[in-house]
């Protein structure tokens, strides 16, 4: 069967996000059941979405969610198929959400250099970048709705102004952009 895994399940402010181990097919449109959970009994949603094109291997579903509120997530059978042509079992999660005061706000005041350079600063959890700014003079970037954890701070030198690090060349004798 098809590899898949849910991220993102629980939170207010990143979609639920269907990871595929291999990359999938092309769909037009296909069906999932979102359960929202309550003490009165279970509302059902009934949602689409589609697979645009080749090579996918993270899948956003669009859907909006309540704080603190339980759901069920189900997708059919076979739905999904793999370039290998394994298609998927049943998908099903179940997760709570987390409510507004599980998250926090960073604000940095960014001094940058007069060089006519700009500046690239990402804020990385871990191996993912969460956020990332172009930065041409002194600015103030607000990062929001973080969870509690360990961050870093990356400000690249971005010398040839393409918005990205740049490795070095050591044929032409070019050391990699600068990273602080």
């Amino acid at each position: 069967k098809l590899g898949v895994s849910f991220t993102n399940t629980g939170q207010l402010y990143r979609p639920v996000t269907l990871h595929f181990a291999y990359p999938i097919q092309p769909i037009d449109t296909f069906t999932y059941y979102i359960y929202e959970i309550r003490k009165s009994g279970t509302d059902t949603i009934i949602s689409g979405c589609n697979v645009p094109n080749s090579f996918i291997t993270d899948l956003p579903l669009s859907m909006e969610l309540k704080q603190k509120t339980s759901y069920t997530i189900m997708i059919p059978d076979s739905v999904f198929i793999g370039y290998n042509g394994l298609t998927n079992d049943t998908l099903r999660t179940q997760f709570t959400t987390k409510s507004e005061r599980d998250y926090g706000n960073l604000l940095i005041n960014y001094m940058i250099p007069h060089d006519s350079l700009p500046y690239i600063a990402q804020l990385w959890a871990g191996n993912a970048l969460i956020q990332q700014d172009i930065l041409k003079t002194d600015q103030q970037v607000s990062y929001t709705h973080l969870l509690p954890g360990s961050y870093k701070i990356r400000v690249i030198r971005d010398e040839n102004h393409n918005n990205r690090w740049d490795t070095g060349n050591y044929r032409a004798h070019k050391q990699p952009e600068s990273v602080y």
